[in-house]
């Protein structure tokens, strides 16, 4: 099956997709709940229009797969005193497209864009100790682990009243310069396509 991924900056007419998606029970154990006030039309009202990265604002990319909706990446963009912005990655893929790459591609994709646009970023991810699928991902992104703040701490407990335990991940530029250098060595001068790592899987 030939696959083919693209990423784009979301549009209202993604939102009940991407609505559907994160109410799907398949998701419920690896992430928070969504609010049961969240609606479509209020998920898309809090978010930035795009392409440029907002200094405090919330971005969301759409995964197309064969043209077809496969999920989405949420950016809660911060900026701090440094003039760095942090963006906390959330994402979601359709399960029936686990396991085949496509996240991490899709990732990649997205990754590529936003360094391009700037140098003064760093992505972080929080997730699950108990989500593994998430996890892998990570690591394949090049991600370092990093320690939470006491608000990251406390924020996290809220939400999951300590029912889970939540690692912390970061990915600066030169990170992913350094991961970037070794995935071209792999994939030969190209990006790696899901199909190709799911060949030597």
């Amino acid at each position: 099956m030939n696959l083919h991924t693209t990423v784009r900056d979301s549009i209202p007419d993604d939102a009940e997709l991407i609505f559907d998606l994160r109410s799907d029970p398949r998701l419920r154990s690896m992430q928070y709940a969504p609010s049961i006030l969240e609606t479509p039309q209020s998920l898309f009202a809090v978010v930035s229009p795009g392409p440029e990265i907002p200094k405090q604002g919330l971005l969301c990319s759409t995964i197309l797969m064969n043209e077809e909706f496969a999920g989405h990446i949420f950016q809660h963009c911060t900026t701090g005193s440094s003039g760095i912005t942090n963006i906390c990655l959330g994402w979601n893929l359709v399960p029936e497209l686990w396991g085949m790459g496509i996240m991490v591609h899709a990732i990649e994709l997205l990754f590529d864009c936003r360094f391009k646009a700037t140098r003064d970023i760093e992505f972080v991810v929080c997730c699950f100790a108990s989500n593994q699928r998430c996890i892998r991902v990570i690591e394949k992104l090049g991600f370092q682990s990093d320690r939470l703040t006491f608000f990251e701490r406390l924020f996290h407990f809220r939400q999951t009243w300590g029912r889970e335990r939540i690692l912390k991940y970061r990915l600066t530029y030169n990170m992913w310069q350094q991961h970037h250098a070794t995935r071209l060595a792999k994939g030969n001068g190209k990006l790696i396509s899901p199909t190709k790592r799911n060949s030597k899987s």
